[in-house]
């Protein structure tokens, strides 16, 4: 999670002012998916005492590293994390949201259509990848 955090810091510096409307929010189910020691991310405690309040930790309990379970990294339980990830996409009042993750989950995201008439679009830079969601 923390190369995600750190791509959101570059580039959308612009945006991302220190406040509560425009902060990095975790969200577990946009994590790294494999359980490779590299995609395995830190406790809530050591992500906020390394980027302050640039992040909202409150979505991450403290087992979402464990990748068993609702995180476990076959297909079957990938997919639901897309699931989860778009319900709570849609549910957001936000008309638009920034996804930044990895690229190899963004695919599971992307590869159903949303509950309602969001638009999902990928964009692809270099090796980062973002989704925007959008109800315009």
């Amino acid at each position: 999670m923390r190369c995600a955090i750190q791509t959101a810091q570059y580039c959308f510096e612009n945006v991302l002012p220190k406040t509560d409307s425009r902060r990095v929010f975790l969200l577990p189910d946009a994590q790294e998916i494999t359980d490779l020691p590299c995609d395995i991310g830190s406790a809530p405690a050591a992500i906020t005492h390394e980027f302050g309040e640039l992040v909202d930790t409150r979505m991450v309990a403290e087992d979402w590293t464990s990748k068993k379970g609702k995180y476990g990294t076959d297909p079957e339980s990938l997919q639901e994390w897309a699931r989860r990830l778009r319900r709570w996409l849609r549910d957001q009042p936000e008309a638009e949201i920034v996804v930044v993750s990895q690229a190899g989950f963004l695919e599971y995201v992307t590869g159903s259509n949303l509950d309602d008439n969001g638009e999902l679009r990928d964009f692809v830079s270099g090796w980062k990848q973002f989704l925007h969601f959008s109800r315009r």
